[in-house]
């Protein structure tokens, strides 16, 4: 039986006006949004790692309930989903299952390891700041 649970890693609260920005490649996902005013704003970057399956879906918070009516979602925030149906075939590798949601779109993660990679104060989307934060590893 599945659960929804508040994942015990506390991230910056996603802001209501920008979409989020991502990129994955191999088995890692890079994802950017907006922080919300209430945080003082930026960009916050995400690393997800032993990525499974990723799933974005162009669906509005306020439009549905959650993704595709299977899993439940908390409104511009994170939910992970205990005892789901996306981890049993990988049960042995002890995978984690999530969905963020942003104003107009919903992802939904199945994955082994998350981390905060900082904030970008300075760049003015989501996009930006993850293209500088590519940049700025590939020159690393």
């Amino acid at each position: 039986m599945s659960e929804q649970i508040t994942p015990p890693e506390r991230f910056p609260q996603i802001g209501t006006v920008e979409s989020p920005a991502f990129a994955c490649y191999s088995k890692t996902l890079r994802l950017a949004y907006e922080i919300a005013p209430v945080e003082d704003g930026g960009q916050a970057l995400l690393e997800f790692g032993g990525v499974i399956k990723f799933v974005q879906s162009p669906q509005s918070v306020e439009g549905t309930k959650n993704p595709a009516d299977r899993y439940p979602i908390s409104f511009w925030g994170f939910t992970e989903i205990t005892g789901s149906h996306e981890t049993a075939p990988w049960s042995v590798l002890s995978p984690r299952f999530w969905t963020i949601s942003f104003t107009d779109e919903t992802l939904a993660i199945t994955f082994k390891t998350v981390r905060f990679l900082g904030k970008d104060m300075d760049a003015k989307s989501p996009d930006e700041a993850l293209r500088r934060y590519l940049r700025s590893e590939a020159t690393s």
